[in-house]
């Protein structure tokens, strides 16, 4: 057929090397009839020898070119129609809900199950082959986790035309292997093995099988992969060697049970430190023995400790000059105490009521954590605090106290997550209204009280108040607002909202008793000096003005 007569009698446009080209490809090359493939499709049976996973693919590549509405349903019906074993006919016929996952799990544990068979019983497989340990080269991703893949099988080994054999000494031992460039791990016959000697075999989780499916079973493994040194770094590799001989660290030795790769590691001088690379060798081997050791903070039996220590802690701060106090002293001499006392902690019990009791000072935080025993007494099981740092110092004292809850309730998270209920107790009582478990979601508060109240709703709890007085006796002195003697001597700043989408800068003057109150869309520090700025530029810039310590008044 003349081609220039073909491109006559397509379509255009053909005016183009590119057009041509597309009109040729489409003549000479026809959409394959769909029909056609469905009947090929329905021809195809599983051979003897091959297994089902091989089958199915071989149904896949040929179910591409039939457009079946649904595939996967398809191939389960061939694979029932002309599989070639009855016995897993019959198991897929019975198999309610069969998908083709559970048609593969069925699959490849009855045949896995008929190859295992076959070595305990000692007889041939489906391919007429006796199942022993043979000569085998592997092929799989190189890793150092245990594999599971397949292996061609030789039955013997011969010189052919085909065939690169060389002989390789193994501790002493001349043994004919064949060349395999393509293989990461070599076996050897058990025949061979008692030939070579001081070969010591170590166990193996890897499996190997043939490609009919069927296990290879091993006696061990001894060899590991090379670990191929840079050639540029092999001089400085081998002086190492040598430094480490002439210092008695190593020693050369003519064969040895264990081997292990080396890894060159470069160092600032350009000098190299020689390292070995176990993960592949020894580790694996390893029996090791865990145990569980507890952490410093499971072992703290002091209450309030970051209050108490907080003058130690003092000392440890960068740019602080080492001054040993008598603050310092008498903090140590209380941790002494504490120490010593005949307070003891009682062990956790899931069937007893818990209580949780959290404090802050101005400088820490601490929660205890407490069984209610059935006499009444509260028995302590553990004991938590941490110092604040320098932003959480500028907290006002409703947050400090909501912090010690937070703190207190991811800290004991084990003891109290998925609890029926529990008491969480604080002696800041404005906070039952706020993060109590009966109270609804407030509006008129800080975000980070917003944050906190989320992360409470994921546990059971009643929130109580503790009175300050039970925990000291001694009544705490107020002092009261000396009251200024001009106009604008003191302001009192703080925030409200949000409401209605805003925020509100409440400002009082504390002679006049004379309000501003501006409403805002965000509560940073920038946007507080951009609503005081223009106020102080018409009223005058006061003396004295007092916050609650909240970050947008940190300027």
């Amino acid at each position: 057929m003349d081609i220039q007569e073909v491109i006559e009698t397509l379509p255009p446009p053909t005016d183009t090397l590119e057009d041509a080209l597309r009109a040729l490809d489409n003549f000479f090359s026809p959409k394959e009839n769909k029909r056609y493939a469905k009947f090929k499709f329905k021809q195809v049976s599983q051979e003897v020898n091959e297994i089902t996973d091989v089958f199915v693919t071989k149904l896949r590549k040929l179910a591409i070119t039939c457009e079946f509405t649904d595939t996967e349903d398809v191939i389960i019906d061939q694979v029932i129609d002309k599989c070639a074993s009855p016995k897993l006919r019959r198991e897929l016929l019975e198999t309610e809900n069969l998908t083709l996952d559970k048609l593969h799990t069925i699959a490849r544990s009855m045949e896995i199950a008929n190859s295992q068979a076959s070595v305990i019983e000692n007889k041939p497989n489906q391919n007429g082959n006796v199942v022993k340990e043979v000569a085998a080269v592997s092929h799989y991703k190189a890793s150092g986790e245990p594999f599971d893949d397949f292996v061609f099988k030789i039955n013997s080994l011969h010189k052919g035309s085909n065939r690169i054999l060389v002989n390789l000494s193994l501790n002493g031992t001349n043994v004919s292997m064949q060349v395999d460039t393509a293989a990461d791990i070599s076996v050897i016959s058990e025949e061979l093995l008692p030939q070579i000697p001081n070969l010591t075999l170590f166990p193996s989780r890897n499996v190997l099988r043939d490609y009919n499916n069927t296990n290879i079973v091993l006696k061990g493994s001894t060899i590991v992969n090379v670990q191929q040194i840079p050639y540029a770094l092999k001089p400085l590799g081998e002086q190492e060697i040598r430094r480490l001989e002439a210092s008695y660290t190593c020693e050369k030795v003519t064969y040895s049970d264990w081997a292990t790769p080396l890894v060159p590691v470069v160092k600032g001088d350009n000098s190299i430190t020689i390292c070995g690379d176990y993960k592949v060798t020894k580790n694996p081997q390893l029996q090791v023995t865990q145990h569980p050791l507890p952490r410093p903070v499971d072992i703290k039996f002091v209450p309030n400790l970051a209050t108490v220590a907080s003058p130690l802690f003092e000392l440890l701060k960068k740019n602080v000059e080492w001054r040993w106090s008598e603050e310092c002293q008498q903090a140590f001499e209380n941790i002494k105490t504490e120490l010593l006392s005949p307070r003891f902690l009682t062990h956790f019990q899931p069937n007893l009521p818990v209580k949780l009791t959290c404090h802050a000072s101005s400088v820490g935080i601490g929660a205890v954590l407490a069984h209610a025993m059935p006499d009444g007494v509260e028995s302590p099981i553990a004991f938590a605090s941490r110092a604040l740092n320098k932003a959480e110092r500028n907290y006002s004292q409703i947050e400090k106290d909501g912090l010690a809850l937070i703190f207190g309730v991811k800290k004991f998270h084990i003891y109290l997550y998925g609890r029926q209920k529990f008491t969480l107790a604080t002696n800041h009582k404005s906070l039952l209204a706020i993060l109590g478990s009966k109270s609804g979601f407030p509006t008129v508060v800080a975000a980070r009280l917003h944050r906190w109240v989320v992360i409470l709703a994921a546990y059971s709890y009643d929130l109580q108040y503790t009175s300050t007085t039970q925990n000291n006796p001694k009544p705490v002195r107020l002092h009261p607002w000396e009251y200024p003697q001009r106009a604008w001597q003191r302001l009192h700043l703080d925030f409200a909202g949000s409401f209605l989408d805003h925020y509100y800068l409440i400002l009082v003057d504390a002679y006049s008793k004379y309000p501003e109150i501006i409403p805002v869309t965000t509560t940073t520090a920038q946007a507080t000096i951009k609503v005081l700025m223009p106020m102080f530029a018409t009223h005058g810039v006061p003396e004295r003005i007092f916050t609650d310590n909240g970050s947008a008044f940190w300027f």
